[in-house]
């Protein structure tokens, strides 16, 4: 009796104790099974936010709603996305290619590190990193919108040399919504 007593208080212990360790809300939100092939990746160019050259494919979600996606984005050999940051995580998976990334607001090309085919790597809210590929690149990035673009330096924005917001007529929407992913 006292072993049980004592298990069901253990148990209540390291549930309540790992609250944090629990999904984020919202991140529970798949409904049915969503699949998509390599075959199915649907390509785009990406959108002027994003320096010329990428492709960008939605797999889940929409980037410009608060809500949970996943983007892969296509670089070509010595591609370089100037240095910026994002008012929520992003989380980034090599999925071909070498991804080199400096970070911090002092940022150092020769301090980057090279993150090769099966890295992932966790950027924290508003971070500043610089990304460039070595080689055709293939990233796939998952995170919770709306997906933002904060240039480090402004003269950097392709568009406006602006904040790059992802909302309502921006070039992401328009990208989700005529991506519409595989079931």
């Amino acid at each position: 009796m006292q072993r049980t007593a004592w298990l069901l208080m253990a148990t209540a212990s390291l549930t309540l104790g790992c609250e944090g360790l629990q999904s984020p809300a919202g991140l529970d939100h798949v409904h049915e099974v969503a699949a998509v092939t390599p075959e199915q990746v649907a390509w785009s160019p990406a959108p002027e936010v994003v320096p010329e050259g990428a492709e960008l494919a939605v797999l889940e979600g929409d980037p410009a709603e608060a809500e949970p996606f996943v983007v892969r984005m296509r670089m070509p050999d010595g591609y370089n996305f100037p240095a910026h940051s994002h008012p929520h995580a992003e989380r980034v998976t090599v999925i071909e290619g070498t991804m080199h990334l400096a970070m911090g607001h002092r940022l150092d090309r020769d301090a980057a590190e090279a993150y090769p085919t099966g890295s992932y790597v966790a950027i924290p809210t508003d971070e500043p990193h610089q990304v460039w590929a070595e080689e055709q690149l293939v990233i796939q990035v998952t995170g919770v919108g709306p997906l933002e673009v904060d240039y480090v330096d402004p003269a950097d924005d392709p568009r406006t040399g602006q904040t790059a917001a992802v909302g309502g007529g921006c070039p992401l929407c328009q990208l989700a919504a005529a991506s519409e992913p595989s079931r």
